[in-house]
């Protein structure tokens, strides 16, 4: 068989990502890319809640009974509740402002009527609050909360809300608050709920073992900053039978797993890297091996055959303050390869080959003698599988680039991929996978993950949770839009709940302020 090399441009400063083999299994490997069509989504509607700029639309919930859509309005600072009972004649009923709760709404989940949404505080360095409302949109109630309530979640049996408290630092790096866990048990009316059903968990514990974690791979080294203040909680995953939630700490690496109902922290698990290669455009021989750490944003879990299992979209993150920042350019001076390992260094920091490519100043030097011997970069552009203890089963490798800019006929993007390489936002964290949900339609479980860079869904079936494969990959976000679609949140609903009587995908873009609505049609 032919040597098969696939290239996907990333910059326009001339990086590449490839893959080259000599043997069948990589045109075994395209092949396996090509849609089952078990199931296909295709979109019923987009409705925007607001102006770009003005509004967004970052995280959507469903309250059944109600048959009603809650989406977070960051930019605005509202809660949009929108009318679902007709999905094709979806409209907005009101738009709740948050201003008298806090300086910026980040999250909102819906269970049993109940509304709960997580907002900063005005100074967004103090204890944030979770704001409970009814489904009409009737204030019930303010708790406090940790610092940054990024995300929160109901655990499946509604007896309690899991809040990831981010903790993130001023942008001189003067105040790092400590990043934490809260829950609320919501055995009370939530009414009648006070701050002693409130409880934090911080990371005080693990202070004293800050290189013990980071041998083990987890990301520590904020300037000044204990293991307490170092970790920040993104988002949560909780089992099926509400004992356990799965914490990712993006910026570190890591995830937390927790026990809900002794409100304690088991153990903290390292998530490693994935190792890919960047070339030039320009030189075509030019090319060196990268690892790019994992650094989850959104995780879930399914139950199969009574095991737990987690699915991460491994978004990748940085930090990026004026008192501290962690990326460098792999062209800068200050940042020094080793030679020996990079003989072609010279070429490869050259701007207009590999020099632009965004990567870590701090990690790499593996024998302290103050150059890089491996180069990391943010996000490994996949989504991956892992067992209860965070241990990996499957990841999806380079498929999503090659997916969406290979194979024309999964996609609308090609042309939008062009535009926004023009603009050299690709040497980043490539497709960004941002969310991630899963769905059980018939006997199969699908994973739907979203792609904040590149715009769209892409669908797996993860039945067998090391062995997924490709069923579709769909993007509204068409040329010509008046910004990128920037997709945040995903949800899944179960034809048993549809308003329609068919199971559903709505994804809520930040860039847009438009919320997409999928229905999913089975083969």
């Amino acid at each position: 068989m032919n040597k098969i090399r696939l290239v996907i441009s990333l910059c326009a400063s001339g990086i590449l990502f490839s893959c080259s083999t000599g043997n069948s299994t990589e045109s075994l490997q395209a092949d396996s890319l090509e849609s089952k069509k078990e199931i296909t989504l295709y979109l019923l509607k987009s409705y925007k809640t607001g102006e770009i700029k003005s509004s967004s639309a970052e995280i959507v919930s469903y309250d059944p009974d109600s048959k009603r859509l809650f989406v977070v309005n960051s930019i605005a600072n509202k809660l949009d509740i929108l009318n679902f009972s007709k999905p094709s004649d979806i409209h907005t009923v009101k738009s709740l402002s948050m201003d008298e709760y806090g300086s910026t709404i980040n999250s909102v989940a819906v269970k049993n009527k109940i509304v709960a949404v997580a907002v900063d505080a005005k100074n967004p360095l103090l204890n944030g609050s979770v704001v409970f409302f009814d489904t009409e949109g009737t204030y019930l109630n303010k708790l406090t909360t940790g610092v940054r309530p990024d995300m929160l979640t109901f655990t499946p049996d509604g007896k309690n809300i899991v809040i990831a408290c981010e903790g993130e630092p001023n942008d001189d790096y003067s105040v790092d608050p400590e990043g934490s866990i809260t829950i609320i048990n919501l055995s009370n009316k939530i009414s009648s709920l006070t701050q002693k059903e409130v409880y934090t968990i911080d990371f005080k514990s693990y202070n004293d073992s800050l290189d013990v974690l980071r041998k083990r791979g987890v990301r520590i080294f904020g300037p000044k900053a204990t293991v307490a203040q170092d970790l920040e909680p993104e988002y949560a995953a909780i089992s099926a039978d509400s004992r356990t939630a799965w914490i990712t700490l993006q910026e570190n690496n890591a995830v937390a797993i927790v026990d809900v109902q002794g409100k304690f922290i088991r153990s903290i698990a390292a998530l490693d890297s994935r190792g890919f290669e960047v070339s030039s455009a320009r030189v075509p021989a030019l090319s060196c091996p990268v690892k790019g750490i994992f650094q989850p944003d959104g995780i879930t879990s399914f139950n199969l055959n009574g095991k737990t299992y987690l699915v991460t979209a491994n978004e990748g993150d940085v930090r990026h303050y004026e008192g501290f920042k962690e990326i460098i350019k792999l062209g800068s001076d200050d940042y020094k390869l080793d030679e020996k390992k990079y003989p072609a260094s010279t070429q490869m920091k050259d701007k207009e080959n590999l020099g632009k490519l965004n990567v870590n100043k701090y990690e790499g030097d593996l024998d302290g003698d103050g150059d890089i011997d491996e180069i990391f970069c943010y996000g490994s552009r996949s989504f991956s599988i892992w067992d209860s203890s965070m241990t990996k089963l499957y990841d999806s490798g380079d498929d999503f680039k090659k997916i969406a800019c290979e194979n024309e006929q999964y996609c609308k993007f090609n042309e939008r991929f062009e535009e926004i390489k023009e603009n050299n936002k690709l040497d980043n964290r490539g497709p960004e996978p941002e969310s991630v949900v899963t769905g059980k339609i018939g006997k199969n479980i699908y994973a739907f993950i979203t792609l904040e860079r590149y715009g769209g869904v892409m669908v797996y079936n993860i039945t067998d949770p090391v062995n997924p494969y490709f069923i579709q990959y769909i993007n509204s976000n068409e040329k010509g839009s008046e910004a990128e679609s920037r997709p945040e949140g995903i949800l899944f609903i179960p034809a048993s709940n549809s308003p329609s009587g068919k199971n559903m995908v709505i994804v809520a873009n930040e860039g847009t302020s438009v919320i997409d609505i999928y229905e999913i049609k089975v083969k």
